[in-house]
């Protein structure tokens, strides 16, 4: 037996054309709002690691520090800088956001495509 060619009609293919790409747009923006997020556990995380590391150094260069320094009753208070950690926070947050990038390039080129079926 021979297979016939099977033809479906396809009625407002526009429209048919501009809800598909609407659909695409959404899975789009969900892939991004995923990036976002699993940036942000990555950031967290790379964090976390680094707090635990600093805090590591901290009380070990406070124990170097206070066997050298003589002891004496008078103690004396320090004074908190969070500029470096804010600075350091800041040189994080600007990298990897190139999988972000193509996610909005390709919402802008599907936005573009929907406006000229409009």
């Amino acid at each position: 037996m021979e297979e016939e060619p099977f033809f479906v009609g396809v009625k407002n293919p526009t429209e048919l054309r501009r809800d598909l790409l609407g659909t695409s747009k959404d899975i789009i923006i969900s892939l991004k709002k995923y990036e976002e997020i699993m940036e942000m556990r990555n950031n967290k995380i790379r964090l976390s690691i680094d707090l635990h590391n600093k805090n590591k150094e901290i009380k070990m260069l406070a124990a170097q520090l206070a066997d050298v320094i003589p002891k004496t009753k008078l103690k004396a208070e320090l004074g908190h800088t969070h500029a470096a950690v804010r600075s350091e926070i800041k040189h994080i947050r600007e990298d990897n956001v190139t999988e972000l990038d193509k996610l909005e390039k390709e919402l802008a080129s599907i936005d573009k495509k929907i406006g000229t079926l409009e």
